[in-house]
């Protein structure tokens, strides 16, 4: 899914490294992670030293090469900021230039071809970018001055043009100012602008863009009655808005209860929400979290497989500043830059240097 940025010059001070002892190298030794990114079966963190390091079934590998441990993305330096799709991923640098690796079907990594790529590959004239988001086969971009760029498939109108034409390079999304937030979906995407009012375009059958129907839109609508927004996060097919005031307010699909059902009425002091495929979690300003929705795998960090459910505690979990969500795992950021991950673990997910399956948080292992 995506992260807004949080921006990093490149770091020539001490950074905390912590080393794994006698052989080991930079490459595995602990840094500090400033922001967490997930879709599908794999996580991405940004970390203190403005780089980044993926787990799981990385973008760019074949699935027999997944990897159970942070891996550094070589060739990456001075990252303000990281987005995950499905089988691409992104990263902001610093100085406002984007760069994409993986599948490039759709022209989804933006460089104007559909040539697979397995490093880091600048997106060509595009600059001026303040956040990234990736989707199942798009990627958008909010600029500094508040307008938002999307690339990639634009089959059921996720990019915003209005058309539902292919974008191998940026295109602009046609009336869309004042900006201050974008998130991609599987199939939609939505803005948050400085108003605190919501827009999304793109697929719609589940009611994911919120404006009362379920026909798809190719350019942006209001989502209807929604007012004073903090923070947006789209998932599967559904969306969520965490207001100031500390609630949450969720649209869309609800198979699996992932829109909390009555649940998100009784839920205040909401400080970030993160949505998944199926799934969502929120972090609240006491540094817990409360998960809600499918459970299959584990995904709630309850300590079950019970799905659907409303929010639910993650029991033993404190001092939380970030989260992100991807098909079946959920990871959370603590304040001491270390990261633990709950759900299924196929690929590696989590993080922890195994593929078992785990039902509560583990912290994930960099050495």
């Amino acid at each position: 899914m995506r992260l807004r940025p949080l921006v990093v010059a490149v770091v020539t001070a001490a950074i905390p490294v912590v080393a794994c002892g006698s052989g080991s190298t930079t490459e595995n030794a602990f840094v500090p992670a400033t922001s967490l990114a997930s879709r599908l079966g794999y996580t991405c963190a940004q970390l203190t030293d403005a780089t980044v390091r993926c787990w799981g079934m990385v973008p760019g590998l074949r699935e027999a090469d997944y990897r159970s441990k942070p891996t550094p993305v070589a060739g990456l330096y001075g990252v303000a900021g990281v987005a995950a799709g499905s089988y691409h991923a992104c990263a902001l640098v610093t100085g406002g230039t984007v760069r994409c690796w993986g599948s490039n079907a759709f022209g989804r990594l933006g460089d104007g071809t559909t040539t697979d790529h397995n490093d880091p590959t600048p997106v060509p004239e595009l600059s001026g970018v303040a956040e990234i988001t990736a989707g199942e086969h798009h990627t958008c971009a909010r600029l500094t001055d508040g307008t938002v760029r999307c690339w990639g498939y634009n089959g059921d109108g996720e990019l915003g043009d209005g058309t539902t034409t292919n974008r191998p390079t940026p295109t602009p999304v046609p009336g869309l100012s004042d900006v201050a937030e974008v998130a991609a979906g599987t199939f939609h995407t939505c803005a948050r602008l400085t108003d605190g009012t919501v827009r999304c375009w793109g697929m719609n059958s589940d009611g994911e863009l919120g404006d009362g129907s379920t026909t798809g839109r190719p350019t942006p609508v209001v989502v209807s009655g929604l007012s004073d927004v903090a923070e947006i996060t789209a998932g599967g097919s559904y969306t969520c808005a965490r207001l100031n005031d500390g609630t949450a307010r969720c649209w869309g699909a609800n198979r699996v209860g992932e829109l909390g059902d009555g649940g998100l009425t009784g839920l205040s002091g909401v400080a970030k929400i993160a949505a998944g495929a199926s799934h969502t979690c929120a972090r609240l300003t006491d540094g817990t979290v409360r998960c809600w929705g499918f459970n299959l795998s584990g995904q709630l960090g309850d300590g079950t497989t019970t799905s659907p459910l409303p929010p639910t505690p993650v029991p033993g979990l404190s001092n939380v500043t970030e989260l992100s969500a991807g098909l079946a795992h959920t990871c959370a950021l603590l304040v001491d830059g270390t990261v633990q991950c709950w759900g299924s673990n196929r690929w590696g997910a989590l993080g922890d240097g195994t593929t078992t399956q785990r039902l509560t948080p583990a912290p994930v292992t960099w050495c």
